[in-house]
């Protein structure tokens, strides 16, 4: 196993940056860092992304709603 191996998280992750909700992508690395980001390339800060149980919230980013099609 590779020291830079990175684990891929399957539940949907989003954040809300106040003006838009995005749909993210994250991934916890080898030594347990969690790692997210958006769709549309931004860093989501430390503890701001969020999930859901039940339905999920609309997504208003055009660009995360591009990317995902």
């Amino acid at each position: 196993m590779n020291d830079n191996e990175t684990q891929q998280m399957a539940q949907p992750i989003y954040y809300d940056d106040g003006r838009v909700i995005h749909a993210c992508d994250s991934a916890i690395t080898d030594r347990g860092v969690r790692l997210v980001w958006t769709k549309c390339d931004m860093d989501v800060p430390e503890d701001r992304s969020f999930t859901v149980e039940g339905e999920a919230p609309a997504i208003s980013c055009p660009e995360c709603l591009a990317r995902i099609g």
